[in-house]
């Protein structure tokens, strides 16, 4: 009499290798009918519009003892980079801004600032009124974008860099945090050679 388990020793692999392959199906099926009836709701964008390298200095002669002191610790990483930024909310809720962060990416290391806080924004400008002319309305932590908004705004980092220590840089790039979502990066054209400088700045 026939062993069937013996004599036929492929059936069941083979039958097994069909379930599992249909059950793949199914299940393949099944998360692409749920991509489709959830997308991702869309939601912010950000661009970089411009960006600006500023070395401050010492305040002029004649300056108070506090605006000195306060200038030389504004001071304490050289390079600042004012950034104006465009943000659009693309989805159907508001979403509020957590966090701004500037990222230098080089070779073998990087450098990350958060944004400057509105009283060190302020004093940018009042120790170096040289900058005057580049200010704007800062783009601020805790502001909420309604659904089709757009926003601009400045955000101004302070690297522990020189300007000849940027320009090798591999990339620069900015990120948004929201109260809820997914950070984003803002996109914009990385070309040093165009970047302007205020007056009296090197090139």
């Amino acid at each position: 009499m026939f062993n069937l388990v013996e004599e036929f020793p492929g059936v069941r692999a083979s039958h097994a290798l069909k379930l599992a392959a249909v059950a793949t199906l199914v299940v393949l099926a099944a998360i692409a009918g749920y991509v489709l009836l959830n997308p991702v709701p869309p939601g912010p964008v950000g661009e970089v519009l411009d960006i600006k390298l500023y070395t401050p200095h010492a305040p002029t002669a004649g300056a108070d003892g506090g605006v000195v002191l306060a200038a030389a610790a504004l001071a304490k990483n050289p390079l600042l980079v004012l950034t104006p930024v465009k943000v659009h909310n693309a989805g159907s809720k508001p979403f509020s801004i957590f966090d701004l962060t500037g990222v230098v990416h080089f070779s073998n290391a990087e450098y990350d600032s958060a944004d400057v806080s509105v009283e060190d924004f302020r004093k940018v400008f009042q120790y170096y009124p040289e900058l005057a002319s580049y200010r704007q309305q800062p783009l601020l932590r805790d502001t909420v974008i309604q659904p089709g908004e757009t926003l601009e705004g400045l955000l101004i980092f302070n690297f522990p860099l020189t300007e000849e220590e940027w320009n090798v840089r591999r990339s620069f790039q900015v990120t948004a945090s929201f109260d809820h979502g997914k950070d984003i990066v803002f996109a914009g054209t990385d070309t040093p050679d165009n970047w302007p400088r205020p007056s009296g700045q090197g090139q």
